[in-house]
């Protein structure tokens, strides 16, 4: 296969760095506009912008070659970067003055700077937190072995900003429930990405199968903005190089963030379950992660749009009752896929129907 050839014809605008605080910064990150070197005569002549050169060419947005869309480009940038630091710059701004006041008294280093700001972070609730932006998508990343691997892999990202929103790990808020959280701000986009670990469907399986006992199940939920001119033609050139399913809005900075893992949506869940091609058996606790990625907002949270999604898998699962899957695995991952949807009522009828102690046990801690 030969490899694209492009030609650095300029400098756009300075961005913000990964290492910049998301709401004061000098913009220092230069971006680079590229042309194809192989574009025909006949070709509609694109410039690709390079926001920074972290940015490899699977990333470079393509805009039309003209002034008036260049210039269009970049407002919008600004326009995304203004809204979001108008939004917590009061905050930012009363951290501010703490260090100020504290500086007076004692000349404070920059690392004892960001000890504090992460203090401050520590206290906030993440899960008081306003919704800033309309569209959001949800993806599985995969087991892993505790929230703070990923959230040290997030910090080191060259597409999110280093400094943390919420740290799952070691805010106050989050440190010692069953599904902690942890939050982070993507560098171009501004879009909002939430990890969240889910110690609680870990905990529920563990017990019963041993290929859950070890790594916990974590999922990243991507909350962003209305603009396509940091998404198009990204998502459809991932989707089909990893067979993936971003809608086509998803900013490039989000997916970039997340490029690494699974990035399995409720579709790829789904597929997961009912493919069986190779005659593997598929863990029970597929279920359970694909219910946590059915769509929480919009038409789903209808109660008879969620019966009908429930009545869905149920018959989906209990067509596969065979050499497969036993049929005390099967209730289970019913039953956590009912509580998923905050049926509870089809789980206790479940829960009063059941004869195995060890599916009804399961149950209970489900109606808890």
């Amino acid at each position: 296969m030969n490899k694209r050839k492009f030609i650095a014809i300029g400098t756009g605008m300075f961005c913000a760095d990964y290492r910049d605080s998301p709401y004061y910064f000098t913009a220092s990150s230069e971006s680079k506009l590229w042309i194809d070197a192989e574009t025909t005569d006949n070709a509609t002549p694109k410039i690709y912008v390079q926001l920074s050169r972290y940015v490899p060419p699977l990333f470079w947005l393509p805009i039309k070659a003209s002034h008036m869309t260049l210039h269009r480009f970049y407002q919008d940038l600004i326009k995304v970067e203004t809204i979001s630091r108008n939004k917590h710059m009061q905050t930012y701004d009363d951290f501010m003055q703490q260090i100020e006041i504290s500086d007076e008294k004692t000349k404070i280093t920059p690392k004892e700077q960001q000890g504090m700001l992460m203090r401050v972070i520590n206290e906030v609730n993440p899960y008081e937190a306003e919704r800033e932006y309309p569209h959001n998508y949800s993806v599985y990343l995969g087991n892993f072995d505790g929230l703070s691997t990923l959230e040290t892999a997030f910090m080191n990202s060259p597409y999110i900003f280093n400094t943390p929103m919420c740290l799952g790990t070691t805010n106050i808020h989050t440190k010692n429930v069953a599904r902690p959280i942890a939050r982070f701000r993507t560098v171009y986009s501004r879009s909002i990405i939430t990890l969240e670990a889910r110690y609680d469907l870990k905990n529920l399986l563990a017990a019963e199968y041993a290929d859950s006992s070890w790594d916990v199940p974590i999922f990243a939920h991507i909350e962003y903005p209305e603009n396509e001119r940091f998404s198009s033609p990204i998502p459809q050139r991932i989707n089909k190089m990893y067979e993936t399913h971003f809608p086509k809005n998803v900013p490039f900075d989000a997916i970039a963030s997340i490029l690494g893992y699974k990035k399995h949506d409720h579709l790829h869940m789904a597929a997961n379950v009912v493919d069986r091609k190779d005659k593997k058996k598929v863990a029970p606790q597929s279920i359970a992660y694909y219910a946590a990625l059915l769509p929480k907002d919009g038409p789903i949270e209808q109660a008879s749009t969620k019966k009908s999604y429930f009545e869905n898998i149920y018959n989906v699962f209990y067509s596969m009752e065979d050499s497969i899957y036993s049929s005390s695995e099967l209730r289970t991952a019913v039953a956590v896929a009912a509580a998923e949807l905050k049926l509870d009522d089809e789980v206790q009828k479940m829960h009063d129907n059941e004869s195995v102690d060890s599916v009804k046990i399961v149950m209970s801690k489900l109606l808890k």
